[in-house]
């Protein structure tokens, strides 16, 4: 008796996916950094949302495409959370207007919109009904960045040295993972077929 086949779609996989996507993605954002730097173009930060989501993007859809979905999720990905940025980023070098503090929250809350939009029009034309992708996605891609400037305000609050950076490390270690777990149960549902 021979053993079924694993699943190519799993839930714990698509944590993993999505943990490794988001390591990627923070090394993507100190070499694009450096490279912008390197070039005199100081002050941009689209690139955050362009290194994230493209990375994340990328490891997810290597799971997905055996479910039939194209490179597109790569590119809503990277487009849905850079985008933001670099509407902002233009607003702020050319019409001398700032979010300030509200910098990378905003950005953060209109990338998840557009990526969850995105990548819910990619999962309703494959597999019909997946409605519900976007307030999970929603969610998603909103809590796990954001516990990162969550972490970074306990600084501005007056916690000591150690606890801030125990908490970034941790933001930054696990934001992919918390993405991951978020999202898991529901896209299994879309792309797995029950029965």
């Amino acid at each position: 008796m021979t053993d079924a086949p694993a699943p190519l779609f799993t839930v714990k996989r698509w944590i993993t996916a999505s943990f490794l996507g988001w390591f990627a993605g923070a090394f993507a954002v100190i070499l694009t950094s450096s490279l912008f730097d390197a070039a005199g173009l100081e002050g941009f930060q689209f690139y955050l949302g362009i290194s994230i989501g493209g990375a994340i993007g990328y490891m997810q859809w290597r799971l997905l495409r055996h479910a039939g979905i194209g490179m597109d999720w790569i590119w809503g990905a990277c487009a849905g959370m850079g985008f933001p940025f670099l509407v902002n980023d233009l607003l702020s070098r050319f019409a001398v207007y700032s979010l300030g503090f509200w910098y990378l929250p905003v950005n953060i809350v209109a990338g998840a919109l557009v990526l969850s939009l995105w990548h819910q029009r990619i999962l309703r034309a494959r597999f019909g009904a997946a409605v519900s992708w976007f307030p999970v996605s929603f969610v998603a891609w909103t809590v796990a960045p954001m516990l990162l400037p969550a972490s970074d305000s306990l600084r501005l609050l007056g916690a000591p040295n150690i606890i801030t950076l125990i908490m970034n490390l941790s933001s930054i270690i696990g934001s992919g993972a918390l993405l991951g777990l978020i999202t898991g149960a529901k896209m299994r549902s879309i792309v797995t077929p029950q029965g």
